[in-house]
Order: C-alpha cells, then structure tokens, then sequence
C-alpha cells in the first residue's frame, strides 16, 4: 500500500507541485505525492504546467494550497513530509497528521531564472530533472519495512546526492 509523502515549498506553485506531478505519473510507486506552501501562491506556475506537458505528465487536477490543508483533522497520514526550499524548511511547520519524518531536497527556484523563453523554460526543466532523480531514488525504497530513523537519514542522503 503507497504512503503517503508532502512536498512542501513556499508558494506551492512550482517545485512543490512538479514533485507532486512526477512523483505520482511514476510507475510502481511506493508513495502517493502530495504538494503544499506555507504561503500558496494560489496558482501553478504556467512554465511548470509547460514542462510537464513535455513530459506527458498529467496536471489537470493540481493546484496551489496552503500546507494547513494537510494539517486538519481528517487529512491523508502522511509518512513523510520533504521541503523543496530553504525558506520552507526554516519555518516552523504545523502538526502533520500521522507524525511524519521530515528531511530537505533543497534546489535552485526555477522562477528567479533570467533569460530568454527557452532559457527561463530549460531551468524548469532542470529542476524536474532533479526531481525526477530524486524520485526514482525514492522509489526504490522499501517502505514498509523501513523505520523511522533509516527512512529520515535515507531521504536526507537522497536531497544531498549530486544529480
């Protein structure tokens, strides 16, 4: 049965919701991802949507919500929470529904990205090749009989592995 995993940034209009996409349009998968900000955005970025158009990856069903969603009672347990920012990761979270471990696959914010159409779309890119890295990293977990401890330091390794 797939546990269930936050990706959290600060708006939750980008990386957070490309973990989301790609972690759920992956075969086999071990974890149904979910995406969420401390301060939503209220949308999903168009270049995000492009890239994942590219990558036939379904995002008809995304959208920019505020972390507290995953906070409520009634809320999906989830097994994991991983922040995709360093703001993110500083600030001081709600209590998770099914006391989560937590760890940080930090990465570059695609939107601060100069340049041309292409040059600005070619880091959104990069930033799903990343995860995508990352993911297929996570995949290969065996979940079920992992504690707490090795699955929180193995998720630190895998967002401080060079990709």
């Amino acid at each position: 049965m797939p546990r269930n995993v936050l990706f959290v940034c600060t708006g939750n209009s980008c990386r957070s919701i490309l973990a989301e996409a790609l972690g759920n349009a992956m075969p086999r998968r071990n974890f149904r991802a979910f995406s969420a900000g401390w301060r939503p955005e209220g949308y999903v970025n168009p270049f995000a949507i492009a890239v994942l158009d590219d990558l036939l990856v379904p995002h008809d069903k995304l959208r920019s919500k505020s972390w507290h969603v995953f906070a409520r009672s009634g809320a999906p347990a989830m097994a994991a929470v991983i922040t995709l920012c360093d703001a993110a990761a500083r600030e001081v979270m709600p209590m998770w529904n099914g006391h989560p471990v937590c760890a940080h696959w930090g990465m570059a914010d695609p939107f601060k990205a100069l340049g041309t159409h292409a040059e600005i779309k070619a880091a959104y890119r990069e930033t799903a090749r990343i995860l995508e890295v990352r993911l297929a990293a996570f995949r290969a977990l065996d979940l079920a009989v992992m504690a707490r401890s090795e699955l929180r330091s193995t998720l630190v390794a895998i967002g401080e592995a060079p990709v």
